[in-house]
């Protein structure tokens, strides 16, 4: 969105800063979509066993994925709301400063309640699957297989009891990958995923750090016109395929010594993204699967209950090069 300029006195802007942190305290990952087989007729369990057996593996973090489709009409209306109230205190704006003030409100709002979702822990969406190929050696001289987690970011990881602590230690994870990279106010749970890790040896990738320097690659291909794009497709398939090799695949470097576990925000895109490119070039997965995967993950149930379902998501993960990954020697 570009910023607006408005010419306000010193007053004014000392209430519109004070306006906005009001709004912030309130609302304290085929160019024709797939066809998706109704839930009833796809035994998910049967395709996916390890995503179930890893809820059941890991105690304290769950399956759920939950989707608030009426949340954009919701904070809507709870900013025109807040606006109205105000009104008689506002700047003397003119029409088009305050829809785009509207507008900031709403996003706000929207973030916060996505925020305050994510936390409450009603919504993890743990899955797992093997990586094909690829395993770990444990402490006994043992060869394990791969695993992959993916998640949404969890909910307070510092407590003891936490989802975040029980799935390190009893998914035996040494690599984590945080892909979010987006708005959402979640850095204070992202610094707290960081100070667990250490404490419990883990390495923790954020792939935002610069010194990793790789480019986010959802924002490039979310929209048509930019999936379109040639040079956005190229940029987001370098990050994929850098996380998946650098970090999934290997260790730094080095071979797996233990599993791996990402997630980003609500562990649908960006996740959704990179487990869908590991599945169908390191499994050999069928994209029908894929795409059942990808709907489970996003809270899909039908074409009037689509949840997070994003069709651009899929053809990046159908159109996608595999040969950028590495193969297991």
């Amino acid at each position: 969105m570009k910023s607006t300029h408005v010419s306000l006195n010193a007053g004014k802007a000392g209430f519109l800063i004070a306006f906005m942190s009001l709004v912030l305290a309130i609302g304290a990952c085929a160019p024709t979509r797939p066809a998706l087989a109704p839930e009833e007729k796809f035994n998910a369990e049967a395709h996916f066993p390890e995503e179930f057996q890893a809820e059941r593996a890991i105690p304290n973090c769950n399956q759920n994925v939950v989707w608030h489709s009426s949340m954009k009409a919701e904070t809507q209306d709870m900013a025109a709301e807040i606006h109205a109230l105000y009104a008689g205190l506002l700047p003397n704006l003119d029409d088009k400063a305050k829809e785009d003030l509207l507008k900031k409100s709403q996003k706000s709002l929207s973030k916060r309640l996505i925020r305050n979702l994510l936390i409450e822990g009603k919504s993890i969406n743990l899955g797992a699957f093997r990586i094909k190929g690829y395993c770990w050696t444990d402490e006994n001289g043992k060869k394990q297989p791969l695993v992959a987690y993916r998640s949404a970011i969890t909910p307070w990881p510092k407590r003891p009891d936490s989802c975040y602590r029980s799935l390190l230690k009893n998914g035996h994870i040494k690599n984590i990958i945080n892909l979010y990279d987006g708005s959402i106010p979640l850095k204070d749970h992202q610094t707290m995923e960081k100070e667990v890790a250490k404490e419990m040896g883990v390495n923790y990738i954020d792939t935002t750090d610069p010194q990793i320097n790789i480019p986010p690659f959802r924002e490039l291909v979310e929209k048509e016109a930019d999936f379109n794009n040639p040079e956005n497709r190229r940029k987001a398939s370098e990050s994929v395929s850098r996380i998946i090799n650098e970090f999934v695949l290997s260790s730094n470097g080095e071979a797996p010594k233990g599993n791996v576990y990402y997630h980003c925000a609500g562990g649908m895109h960006r996740t959704g993204i990179i487990s869908g490119v590991i599945q169908r070039c390191v499994n050999g997965m069928d994209m029908e699967t894929i795409k059942k995967s990808y709907a489970r993950h996003v809270a899909y149930e039908n074409e009037e209950v689509k949840g997070g379902f994003e069709e651009l998501n899929l053809r990046f993960i159908q159109e996608f090069d595999c040969g950028l990954i590495k193969q297991n020697p």
